[in-house]
């Protein structure tokens, strides 16, 4: 019997991975949901730059910030979507939007916090569109991605160089 290959892949969004927080992109070369990564490296110098900085600020552990990044409470969307995040920046005013889940992926280090992100939107209104916070929550609790966060984790943890990965 074959091994099955996982289809999902992290690749580390932020140059190092610090004691509190990562942000990474979630891959697949067969699930079309998954639109992050790719839209990413298509971005303008300045949507990276500015993307990039949002990155940092919540990685170096700043609170949300509405205008840069953000999550969603229990009084919205009837509490469904606790889990997603946001980092947004605004482009030839339009808004641009990576949407993710946060989630704690180290066992020995439960404060731990990681946001990977998973799908690109533009958006002219104020109000999210639920449409990406159900894509994003499916496949948040999809097993072939909860096992590439744990393998990928688990490796950082014995010790393997952090590296990010080339694509």
């Amino acid at each position: 019997m074959k091994p099955q290959i996982n289809p999902y892949e992290l690749y580390l969004a932020t140059q190092i991975i610090k004691p509190k927080r990562s942000v990474l992109f979630l891959i697949s070369a067969v699930d079309n949901r998954i639109t992050a990564y790719n839209e990413f490296k298509k971005l303008p110098t300045t949507s990276d730059r500015h993307l990039r900085a949002r990155f940092d600020s919540w990685v170096d552990g700043n609170k949300n910030n509405p205008r840069w990044y953000h999550g969603w409470d229990k009084s919205e969307f009837s509490g469904k979507y606790t889990a997603c995040f946001v980092f947004k920046c605004k482009e030839n005013k339009k808004q641009r939007r990576l949407y993710g889940f946060l989630c704690n992926p180290k066992d020995w280090d439960r404060g731990y916090q990681a946001c990977i992100l998973v799908c690109h939107d533009f958006k002219n209104e104020h109000e999210t569109h639920e449409n990406n916070l159900k894509t994003v929550e499916e496949i948040r609790t999809m097993l072939n991605v909860q096992r590439v966060i744990k393998d990928f984790f688990k490796e950082k943890e014995n010790g393997c160089p952090l590296d990010r990965k080339k694509h």
